[in-house]
């Protein structure tokens, strides 16, 4: 009997099941942001006023403004509102920062959550290559994706992908002392903390054999960096971050 429970643990049968959990990071209006909310609405008012002014007055009525000593009647300058309402807006279009949506940082890794069915856009820890920082954005680079956590408006998210990588994957880190004081400090209360259910893990392949993982039951992760093992081919140690697994190796919940 004794035997047979060695034999299963060798395997990669192990009994501990893995709860995975990350925080949900909203982004902090910056200046940019704020100037460009305020611009847009501006242009729409504008843009509104000029549509009225060209297509719905009474035509008997001119809209007669006094400025100063000077009547200035707005009903044939219609078409001029509109135009400095539309140039508005279309340079609050061109120009505006994207607003961002939220950031994921935790036990999958680095992800953008953009909403709809399909989930989040995840870096799984095992698969980021590098992190390093650009003028003003932690950069977070796999092989075929980069997430952008911009320190103005992610400065928690920023500072938790960072110390979330020095524990799991410190290789990857290419910061200077510089860069690292441009972090905001940690905050422990930061972010929505809930539950992982939407990492795909099927399909992936056995970082020890590169065997395809087609059932999800089959996998076993590192807890530490999320790399991918068939139960049947777990290492001792990670062949990614090199952490202690065999027995530790965990099933997805």
């Amino acid at each position: 009997m004794a035997e047979g429970k060695r034999s299963r643990k060798a395997k990669g049968e192990s009994k501990s099941t893995l709860t995975r959990k990350e925080r949900r990071f909203l982004p902090v209006r910056d200046a940019r942001m704020t100037a460009s909310l305020v611009a847009g609405a501006l242009g729409s008012v504008v843009l509104g006023a000029g549509v009225y002014i060209q297509f719905l007055r009474p035509t008997d009525n001119m809209l007669p403004v006094k400025l100063g000593s000077q009547l200035i009647e707005l009903g044939d300058k219609g078409s001029y509102v509109v135009g400095a309402g539309a140039l508005v807006l279309a340079l609050v279009i061109l120009l505006a920062p994207d607003f961002e949506t939220a950031l994921l940082v935790g036990d999958g890794g680095v992800g953008v959550d953009e909403g709809g069915d399909e989930g989040a856009r995840r870096l799984l820890w095992c698969d980021i290559q590098e992190i390093r920082m650009s003028a003003d954005a932690l950069v977070v680079k796999g092989e075929e994706q980069k997430i952008l956590v911009p320190l103005s408006s992610q400065a928690q998210a920023a500072a938790w992908v960072v110390r979330e990588a020095e524990e799991r994957i410190p290789s990857v880190i290419e910061l200077s002392e510089g860069d690292r004081g441009r972090l905001a400090k940690v905050e422990e209360g930061a972010g929505e903390e809930r539950k992982i259910t939407d990492i795909q893990i099927a399909g992936r392949r056995c970082r020890a054999t590169d065997r395809v993982i087609s059932y999800e039951p089959d996998a076993r992760l590192c807890p530490r960096c999320g790399e991918i093992y068939h139960k049947d081919s777990v290492p001792e140690a990670c062949m990614t971050c090199e952490g202690p697994l065999g027995d530790a190796a965990e099933r997805v919940g």
